[in-house]
């Protein structure tokens, strides 16, 4: 993988489960890390349901297998104000331990 194409700084989060003043459960994200990645769109979709329009961005996120060798599908990327879940496990190409390469969707926040 060539430096020059890990242009984005992005934050790898995940979630945090606590118990709330009145007993439930609230998730928040706590950061990680922060390395650089490459962040590509692949298709955008947009349709009609309920009187409303739904807009959805998917994404495919690349980063160095050695920034964060841990990365599962329960983290999500954080990139300015844009989030991106990861909708499948990463894919390690050729087992080789060089990069992550993960499918995600753009989230509202």
């Amino acid at each position: 993988m060539r430096a020059g194409h890990l242009r984005h700084r992005v934050a790898i989060q995940q979630a945090v489960e606590s118990k709330g003043a009145t007993g439930q459960t609230v998730r928040t994200w706590t950061t990680v890390k922060t390395v650089w990645a490459r962040i590509e769109p692949i298709r955008g979709e947009e349709r009609i349901a309920a009187q409303q329009t739904q807009a959805k961005q998917t994404h495919s996120v690349s980063l160095r297998h050695n920034a964060y060798p841990t990365l599962t599908g329960a983290h999500r990327f954080l990139f300015g104000t844009r989030i991106f879940e990861i909708t499948s496990p990463p894919l390690n190409p050729g087992e080789r331990n060089e990069e992550w390469l993960c499918d995600c969707r753009e989230v509202s926040p």
